[in-house]
């Protein structure tokens, strides 16, 4: 399913200098932990899939407002927009489904660009979500 050679061309595509999650772990963390931490995401997110599991931790995110124009008034609600901050390894994740997809998609002849597949977090949201409903009704 993932392989190290996917998990590390992921990590290669994350963006540098972004805030982290709640976790305090950031894309700089992954990219400069070496080998070591591959292995460990790639079992990590082979177990995911084999068991259908989303931790809920991938689905948490923390909302800052982000003022949007830096010479407006910042005392009105209006000259904010908000952001949400959220794991740097559910980011990884999704990146590395929407790799898997795209590559299984493209064996079957569909024409399809990765930029317009959007399973981010209601996907991850969802998963977890029928995994709690599946546990519950047995």
């Amino acid at each position: 399913m993932v392989d190290i050679n996917l998990t590390e061309d992921c990590v290669y595509e994350m963006k540098n200098n972004k805030a982290p999650g709640y976790d305090g772990i950031c894309s700089e963390h992954i990219k400069y932990g070496g080998a070591p931490v591959l292995v460990h995401l790639c079992l990590l997110f082979n177990a995911m899939i084999a068991h259908s599991f989303v931790p809920s931790d991938f689905c948490f995110g923390i909302i800052v407002p982000l003022l949007k124009d830096k010479h407006g008034d910042a005392t009105r609600l209006a000259m904010y927009r908000g952001i949400t901050l959220s794991s740097s390894v559910s980011k990884l994740f999704e990146s590395v489904l929407v790799n898997i997809l795209v590559t299984r998609f493209r064996a079957v002849n569909y024409s399809l660009d990765s930029r317009k597949i959007v399973v981010a977090m209601p996907f991850l949201f969802s998963t977890n979500q029928l995994h709690r409903l599946l546990h519950e009704k047995w």
